[in-house]
C-alpha cells in the first residue's frame, strides 16, 4: 500500500512540477508534510509521553543528532524532488532504487570502527546479499532501458 502511495504521489508532484515554479510547488508540498506531521503528532501525544519525557531529558545530547538527521532528510527530499521536477519519474525512482547498495557499502566501510551501529554487515551472508545487490541493480537497468 505504501509503494502505491508513493508512486501516486511522485506522478501527482511530477504534473504538479510540469505546470508551476518548482520552489513555489516544494514550499506547499514542505506545508503539507507539516501538517500533516503535527496531525500524527495529534495522534500519538497522549501515548507517547513517556518516550517525549526521555527525548527532554536527553535533548542536550540529541539535539545536534536531530539536527543532523533532519538537514539530511530535508536535503534528500529537495533533490529528490528537483530530480523529479526536471527529469521523468520512472529514471529518478530507478536511480534511487540503488540505496541499498550504497547502504551496505557504508555498513562495509564503517563497520571495523562501530561494529555495534552496522547489523547490516554484522549479520554475515556477504555472498548472497551481494548476489541480491547484482539482481537489483540487473533489474534496475532493465527498468531503466525500458523506459527511456
Amino acid at each position: 500500500i505504501a509503494v502505491v502511495f508513493i508512486d501516486v504521489f511522485s506522478i501527482t508532484s511530477k504534473y504538479v512540477y510540469d505546470r508551476t515554479d518548482f520552489y513555489s510547488a516544494y514550499m506547499f508540498l514542505c506545508l503539507g508534510m507539516g501538517i500533516g506531521g503535527l496531525f500524527f503528532l495529534a495522534l500519538g501525544h497522549n501515548r507517547d509521553k513517556k518516550a517525549i519525557g526521555e527525548i527532554k531529558k536527553k535533548l542536550a545530547k540529541l539535539l545536534p543528532i536531530f539536527i543532523g538527521a533532519e538537514l539530511l532528510a530535508l536535503s534528500a527530499e529537495f533533490t529528490l524532488n528537483l530530480a523529479v521536477s526536471k527529469g521523468s519519474v520512472s529514471l529518478v525512482k530507478v536511480i534511487g532504487g540503488l540505496q541499498p547498495m550504497f547502504v551496505l557499502i557504508i555498513a562495509l566501510l564503517l563497520f571495523p570502527f562501530w561494529p555495534k551501529f552496522f547489523r547490516e554487515a554484522s549479520e554475515g551472508h556477504l555472498i548472497r546479499k551481494f548476489a541480491l545487490m547484482i539482481v537489483i541493480v540487473a533489474g534496475l537497468a532493465l527498468i531503466a532501458v525500458s523506459s527511456a
